[in-house]
């Protein structure tokens, strides 16, 4: 990336870290075999990729037999909500309206097959209430969906007493939390929370994009398509050797400098926000700010678009997005913002930090989110 460009969409993908590359390239190098095969490059590639797992799962303080790799946050999503209930041919779903697309679609997916689901609303800070999650429970529920951190406010959900009171009114349910965002930023911990499944990717902790984790224990989802044996039976098909190790040296990467980071990090988003109330004193901050991540801001400026403003600070090399890049081109309000009875009249941007932002960036794009509004705001 150019020495000029200020990258501030770190919750859309952050940039491979070196440990990460390298580790990759040595493994393309090392051990360029099926992991399935029997050959001396087969066995290569299957010690390497279970050395990673052991790797991962000491890091985050699981067993081995937990972790699931998978081609990404998506397919761990998909895999979770839709393997838990293939067996069923109907049943209840739960799930907060602010959920990633990923889990939505799929849900989407379980309602065309005759599944009932409940979509529990947030507060207008973007958290979701624990007791009006449970409320939605019944005896059937067969499934819950909770994400731990929300991907464009940053808001952190209860997920402790969310979905242990699901267990108390559903206690057959199995519990799913997409952790795509909090990986590395906050501790993961499946049984405190109470969830039975954890998503987790690759691209969001500096490492490849591609590749993916699903943290399962006992209950374990089926495979949703046909194919080998890999994964436990979970996830057929050949694993992607390079990219597992490659999440997995930046995701040892950044555990080891969690603190520093997250001081770092928190001290830049306050040196964007003192900013932003100087140069544009218009400007509103949504969701619940003592409630959340300073990794990422969400930011609403009247008379003026999402497109503009993105587009416009782009042009000035500032790269931000306007919400989830998944549908970053549909041009319309996202169904988070919606749930938080956001005006569609306000343009929305997502400022996301990582390691290499700076307080003198932080204030160089509030800057130029300035001379966007001034340029292109209409009124």
């Amino acid at each position: 990336m150019e020495d000029d460009i200020i990258y501030l969409d770190h919750a859309a993908a952050t940039p491979l870290v070196p440990e990460a590359a390298t580790a990759m390239m040595d493994a393309y190098r090392d051990a360029p075999g099926n992991p399935s095969a029997l050959g001396h490059s087969g066995r290569a590639a299957a010690r390497l990729l279970e050395e990673a797992r052991d790797r991962m799962a000491q890091a985050l303080d699981f067993t081995p037999e937990r972790l699931v790799f998978t081609s990404g946050g998506t397919e761990s999503v998909g895999l979770a909500v839709l393997g838990t209930l293939l067996p069923r041919e109907r049943g209840h779903v739960i799930a907060s309206a602010i959920e990633h697309p990923a889990v939505l679609g799929s849900l989407q997916i379980l309602q065309r097959r005759g599944f009932e689901v409940t979509l529990v609303p947030p507060d207008p800070g973007g958290v979701v209430d624990p007791e009006r999650f449970a409320e939605a429970a019944r005896p059937d529920t067969a499934l819950a969906c909770l994400m731990h951190v929300n991907n464009e406010l940053g808001t952190v959900q209860p997920l402790e007493l969310a979905l242990g009171r699901v267990k108390e009114r559903a206690p057959s349910c199995t519990t799913f939390v997409d952790a795509v965002q909090s990986l590395t930023r906050l501790p993961l911990e499946p049984e405190r929370w109470g969830a039975d499944l954890v998503a987790l990717s690759a691209h969001k902790v500096g490492g490849p994009r591609g590749v993916g984790a699903l943290v399962t224990g006992s209950r374990r989802p089926q495979r949703i398509f046909g194919g080998g044996d890999q994964e436990w039976g979970v996830r057929p098909g050949t694993e992607n050797v390079p990219g597992v190790v490659g999440f997995v040296a930046a995701l040892l990467a950044a555990e080891a400098h969690r603190t520093e980071r997250a001081s770092q990090v928190s001290e830049v988003c306050a040196a964007f926000e003192e900013e932003l109330r100087r140069q544009v004193p218009g400007a509103r901050i949504n969701g619940n700010r003592d409630n959340c991540l300073p990794w990422i801001l969400s930011i609403s400026v009247a008379g003026i678009s999402s497109e503009a403003l993105v587009r416009g600070m782009d042009e000035l090399g500032v790269l931000v997005s306007a919400g989830a890049a998944c549908h970053a081109r549909a041009q319309k309000q996202s169904h988070v913002l919606r749930a938080i009875g956001l005006s569609p009249r306000l343009g929305t941007i997502r400022v996301s930090f990582g390691a290499e932002s700076t307080v003198d960036n932080a204030r160089r794009a509030v800057q130029t989110l300035a001379r966007t509004v001034k340029r292109y705001a209409i009124g």
